[in-house]
């Protein structure tokens, strides 16, 4: 079936650091030759001293040589023209996502929750969102309804071993946004937008409680600065943007944090859902006076003659309905919206009491409520 699209939604978002902010340049490891580690060296990074503090005397060096270089460094890649450029990777964001979606299930149901890092010996829940269980009780081949059938909400929404995942981000790169007037990476530091922060630390004796001899370390973490990724979801239930609104906002709450030191108070970032374009491959979706209804996606994988052995879950029977202005497109049926912003004429971050959010949160409740019991399934093993 996901051979297939069904639906699309597609959010660009724009991540702002609200403190300071490390993602480990993983190039940067303790004990490595220092001729070799890779450091900043682009005219237009505005860091903070200008000058760094040498590493086993007093006094200051150059970033461009081995003392100036940092322990832990921030991320970044190159352009095709070779210039380095400051990014978050997609794996991080989609990390950080996933732990988010983990905590929004656990408040309703902890028991579809599932620890990948079992082993077979340890194996306790017979669907902890592997595909361990169904081989082991199965002597046939497994299909893919019933991998998706047996499938937990985050293995839904992010796979496994077995089963592709719906949800994809791409890396956020430090860059203007198409019809948005951020200026690009270099500009951004020039106009004091965004810094580069070094900073010193030393470890600690866990015996004295005193800073250890001959453990100090630098490292640099982003003040300010936009930006930009994308997030798709793909074949999506109704309840998955309903899980995506509640990871967004706490992510943007601070209550999930990205990074290194997240508990030094580093790692929180203001987020702003700029754009949401969603899109149909069927018919067009049904109106509801004003509204428009989300279709299930059993209901589309019906239309497209799939059959539905798939288990969805879909509790809710009049569904949700949100104000899209619904027109055919090049491939399907599309409509875009523009959320509202946290205060007028406010690019920082998104009001998540404002519509289409409190819409699509309320349809995972329900659904999580209602997800199959373990003895339902063991029956059906």
């Amino acid at each position: 079936m996901f051979a297939r699209r069904l639906n699309e939604l597609r959010l660009t978002i724009e991540l702002r650091p609200a403190e300071l902010l490390l993602v480990k340049e993983g190039r940067h490891r303790e004990g490595d030759d220092k001729t070799r580690r890779v450091y900043h060296r682009d005219d237009h990074v505005v860091r903070n001293p200008p000058r760094p503090r040498l590493r086993d005397s007093r006094g200051y060096g150059d970033y461009d040589t081995d003392d100036g270089c940092f322990n832990m460094a921030f991320v970044f890649s190159h352009t095709a023209s070779g210039e380095g450029r400051f990014y978050l990777p997609g794996s991080s964001l989609r990390g950080v996502l996933r732990s988010a979606a983990e905590r929004v299930v656990g408040r309703w149901r902890p028991d579809l929750l599932s620890d990948p890092f079992l082993r077979e010996g340890e194996w306790q829940h017979p669907l902890a969102g592997s595909d361990l269980f169904l081989r082991k009780n199965r002597n046939d081949r497994v299909d893919g309804p019933t991998y998706y059938r047996h499938a937990l909400p985050i293995e839904r929404c992010f796979g496994h071993t077995a089963l592709r995942g719906r949800w994809t981000i791409s890396d956020a790169l430090m860059c203007a946004t198409e019809g948005a007037q951020l200026p690009n990476e270099p500009e951004q530091f020039r106009r004091g937008q965004a810094r580069m922060e070094v900073r010193d630390s030393v470890g600690i004796d866990r015996h004295t409680g005193a800073a250890r001899n001959q453990v100090k370390y630098q490292f640099e973490a982003l003040s300010g600065g936009v930006f930009v990724t994308t997030l798709t979801l793909v074949n999506y239930e109704r309840w998955q943007p309903g899980l995506l609104a509640h990871a967004l906002a706490a992510i943007d709450g601070g209550s999930v944090r990205i990074g290194y030191g997240t508990r030094r108070g580093l790692g929180r970032v203001r987020l702003a859902v700029k754009a949401m374009r969603w899109r149909w491959y069927g018919a067009a979706p049904r109106r509801e006076g004003a509204l428009t209804a989300l279709p299930a996606l059993g209901d589309l994988a019906a239309r497209a003659g799939i059959d539905d052995d798939y288990g969805w879950q879909e509790p809710q029977a009049d569904g949700t309905a949100l104000a899209l202005d619904v027109h055919p497109g090049l491939f399907g049926w599309e409509a875009s919206i523009t959320p509202q912003a946290a205060a007028r004429d406010s690019a920082e971050a998104t009001s998540w009491p404002a519509a289409p959010w409190p819409a699509l949160a309320s349809a995972l409740p329900p659904a999580l409520i209602g997800w199959w019991k373990r003895e339902e399934v063991l029956r059906d093993r």
